[in-house]
């Protein structure tokens, strides 16, 4: 086997072990359930990291108002499981953001119900 050939091989090696490892140090999303009421279409706006508040069992008032303890480090996403009466669904990451600080502290949740 040539020198270049071994040269590759570590060249691969070190892309696959930093590879496993960057994919081993993402942290799972939170996960929220947020109860509205049966019917309920439209936006959510959730109040991140506030103490009294739930972290992960919301209810969110009629007008897509709620409250969370939880608060989402950059590191780490959520996913929000809409509750509407005997009906349960996951909403789509493209309809979820979270609105940070500048210096990435998160203030708040956003999300779009959809019917």
């Amino acid at each position: 086997m040539g020198r270049s050939r071994i040269v590759q091989l570590l060249a691969a090696q070190s892309a696959a072990i930093f590879l496993m490892l960057s994919c081993a140090s993402s942290q799972p999303s939170q996960r929220l359930t947020v109860h509205v009421a049966p019917g309920f279409v439209g936006p959510l706006h959730l109040s991140t990291c506030v103490p009294s508040a739930s972290a992960s069992d919301i209810s969110a008032n009629s007008a897509g108002m709620g409250e969370t303890s939880a608060c989402p480090s950059r590191e780490t996403g959520v996913t929000i499981v809409v509750v509407r009466g005997e009906q349960q669904s996951s909403l789509a990451p493209g309809d979820v953001s979270i609105l940070r600080t500048g210096d990435g502290i998160a203030t708040s949740i956003r999300a779009e119900v959809r019917p």
